[in-house]
């Protein structure tokens, strides 16, 4: 066996764990759980849920009655763009939130915080 060069140890055990130590096996890598969502629906029947989901996750709501109910991220980014074209058109604004009135003073935000929902809303 070569000589270490200077500054660096060895190990002397056979099989010891260390770096480049070759057949050192490692367990499967641990699959990532799924991340659920919880959301809470208010008195008046929303959700808050300022922006989109990815639409994999999964997002369980529980409703004012008690039930809860487990939904899609695309299921609930279809209700907030819903939510969000319905407070768009009420207010006068176009497909992208901009006024195309005279200039004057305009809704700061211009976003969607709370998007109604309902049990059995995905079937």
């Amino acid at each position: 066996m070569a000589a270490a060069p200077a500054g660096t140890t060895t190990s002397a055990a056979p099989g010891a764990a260390g770096p480049g130590v070759v057949g050192q096996t490692w367990g499967a890598p641990q699959r990532k759980q799924d991340a659920v969502i919880t959301l809470q629906q208010d008195a008046d029947g929303f959700v808050r849920m300022n922006r989109h989901y990815p639409a994999s996750v999964r997002i369980r709501i529980a409703f004012n009655d008690g039930s809860t109910g487990e939904f899609s991220g695309k299921t609930l980014n279809d209700a907030y763009d819903t939510a969000l074209a319905e407070f768009r058109a009420s207010n006068g604004l176009d497909a992208k939130g901009f006024n195309r009135a005279p200039a004057r003073r305009t809704n700061p935000g211009n976003k969607l915080d709370f998007v109604p929902v309902h049990p059995g809303m995905g079937d």
